[in-house]
């Protein structure tokens, strides 16, 4: 009798086969685990816990975990609901140089509120005041550059 050729996700299959063998391609989320990692990294930068996202989302928390995880596939409503909770447009959320260049702006922001944290009132105010002078003489400078 011949031989079958062994199936690659069976068992004794040559070839790594994680998950209980079962090939990556195949197990479900595998093609939107980048996806899952650029909203943990959104959420994370929005200083939003998983369970903060769902209820602004109106989506379950064991959903966005499996979202994170790459273990289930969005659906394109769920996709919606997810990056706009995060006040974001799609095109934002798939987009390599907003998202780096709003984590770190998310992360200045917040160095910025701890220092002004710190301050009294007054102090804060002054702060305040020096910044938006600091940014009018930007925009003039700017200007006279065009």
């Amino acid at each position: 009798m011949p031989r079958v050729p062994a199936r690659p996700y069976a068992p004794g299959a040559k070839g790594p086969t994680p998950r209980g063998g079962v090939a990556e391609a195949a197990r479900p989320g595998a093609r939107f685990a980048r996806f899952g990692e650029r909203l943990r990294a959104l959420r994370v930068a929005a200083s939003l816990t998983q369970a903060e996202l769902a209820e602004r989302a109106d989506l379950d928390v064991s959903y966005i975990s499996q979202l994170e995880r790459g273990l289930r596939d969005p659906s394109l409503s769920s996709i919606e609901a997810v990056v706009g909770a995060l006040g974001l447009s799609v095109a934002q959320f798939f987009d390599d140089t907003f998202a780096a260049a709003g984590a770190t702006r998310d992360a200045q922001a917040r160095a910025i509120a701890q220092e002004l944290s710190s301050l009294d009132e007054e102090a804060r105010r002054d702060v305040v005041e020096i910044l938006r002078r600091f940014r009018a003489a930007v925009e003039r400078t700017a200007g006279a550059k065009r």
